[in-house]
């Protein structure tokens, strides 16, 4: 930015000096007890955009639905805001045999989540993260936290 000034005396000078603005950082979000935190791992510093999953047998906790996201720009602030819900035993059994919800994994620590987690972003109201970045939405670039 370069702003003119005239002094008092009549001389003339500028002043010179770069603004630079930056979305506030968004507070980290609790990893729910017996699930995980499944977030985007790119572009974390324009938007953070979650899930809750839970360990198999374990379901979101009463008056939670499994497929609200979690989304938190550039003011910081998330949308709905936190906590996130824990994961608890259900009072009736949810599928059958092998049969679990997209929201449940075995392992968190191996791949069951990301490639389901890039699915849901990208038939979601949030896609545009995968839209504008089609080479960063990749299941590698999936951050879990459990």
């Amino acid at each position: 930015m370069v702003y003119p000034t005239k002094p008092f005396k009549g001389l003339q000078t500028e002043c010179k000096f770069t603004i630079k603005t930056r979305p506030n950082p968004c507070p980290e979000l609790n990893i729910p007890t017996n699930g995980a935190r499944v977030c985007n791992g790119w572009k974390t510093e324009y938007a953070r955009v979650c899930l809750v999953y839970c360990k198999k047998e374990f379901t979101v906790q009463l008056g939670y639905s499994p497929q609200q996201w979690y989304v938190c720009g550039a003011s910081g602030n998330w949308l709905p805001s936190g906590p996130l819900p824990n994961c608890t035993l259900p009072n009736i059994k949810i599928g059958s045999g092998n049969d679990s919800p997209d929201y449940q994994y075995n392992s968190c620590h191996d791949d069951s989540v990301k490639q389901p987690y890039i699915q849901r972003l990208e038939s979601s109201n949030q896609k545009a993260l995968c839209d504008k970045n089609p080479n960063e939405c990749k299941s590698d670039n999936v951050s879990v936290y459990c």
